[in-house]
């Protein structure tokens, strides 16, 4: 084997400080919570829903456009309390013991398969 030699260039690294005026100090900010999430969409869509009621109740009927934005606002609102019932029957699930978490679950394989008979 041959002696290899160390090589004589080295990479140097540079430590790179910003100055106090290129350095920005930003606040981290924590997400918000689902739930605030939630509230504030359900906030929104009721308020956008309120101007179109206003509208239809001084008797404007609404065009095409106006009627399918409702339209969203309202499966919006379906699949967000859909899902949040949901979670409350989870919440509830979480405190049951093994046993009653079995009979639930044999409760509704039998009530499926009745149905699919």
């Amino acid at each position: 084997m041959e002696d290899q030699k160390p090589s004589k260039t080295r990479s140097v690294r540079k430590l790179l400080i910003p100055s106090e005026s290129e350095s920005s100090h930003k606040q981290v900010a924590k997400p918000p919570s689902l739930e605030v999430l939630v509230s504030d969409a359900l906030l929104i869509v009721a308020n956008e829903l309120s101007k179109y009621r206003n509208k239809t109740d001084k008797g404007i009927t609404l065009d095409l456009k106006e009627a399918r934005i409702v339209q969203g606002y309202m499966k919006s609102l379906i699949e967000i309390s859909r899902e949040a019932r949901e979670s409350n029957d989870s919440k509830h699930l979480e405190h049951l013991s093994d046993e009653e978490l079995v009979k639930i679950a044999a409760k509704e394989l039998n009530l499926d398969q009745k149905v699919d008979k």
